[in-house]
């Protein structure tokens, strides 16, 4: 028997597609046999993403400071999401989203005036549009990673698996923050 993964390594390409790959545990170093294929190698899709309204799970920052909770809540409210958010931070989130299984959905709607980082998206959104996702700002437009260190995001961040309506998730988050 194989060894229960720990982790999971995401790896995208543009144009080219998602895989995600499940870490085992720690053991001994060895060397593997340079021909032979990764363990567990398996292509994102997005197909478990089919799952949404009611059934969706949203995912949102652990941090309350770091998001205003009470939006993405009544976001989730309209939407009919009954299931309780899946709080993460990091670009680990953009992986959940694009395996859409454990989470559907990401908001992130920043409180005070801050400003996201780039390097704190540009690669999950990579992984998570090749899986067949969708990752926005708050208006629909897509992240603009060309304006240097910080991106030009109104209305926060807002993600979705693949077979999610993001029209209507930006429909709903526009109504929401009056935008």
């Amino acid at each position: 028997p194989l060894p229960t993964p720990v982790g999971t390594i995401f790896h995208a390409e543009l144009h080219h597609g998602a895989l995600s790959v499940p870490t085992p545990p720690p053991t001994p170093p060895r060397f593997p046999d340079p021909n032979s294929p990764l363990p567990h190698e398996t292509v994102i899709n997005g197909a478990a993403a089919a799952m949404v309204a009611g059934g969706a799970i949203f995912a949102e920052s652990v941090e309350a400071a770091h998001s205003k909770h009470e939006v993405s809540a009544r976001v989730a409210g309209i939407l009919g999401v009954v299931n309780a958010p899946l709080r993460m931070d990091s670009q680990v989130k953009y992986g959940v989203l694009a395996q859409g299984e454990r989470a559907q959905i990401f908001m992130r709607f920043p409180k005070g005036g801050y400003t996201e980082n780039v390097w704190d998206h540009a690669a999950g959104v990579v992984v998570l549009e090749e899986a067949g996702g969708k990752v926005t700002d708050g208006t629909g437009r897509p992240l603009n990673f060309t304006l240097g260190r910080f991106l030009d995001n109104k209305g926060g961040i807002v993600a979705s698996s693949a077979g999610v309506d993001h029209g209507k998730l930006i429909d709903t988050v526009k109504e929401v923050l009056e935008l």
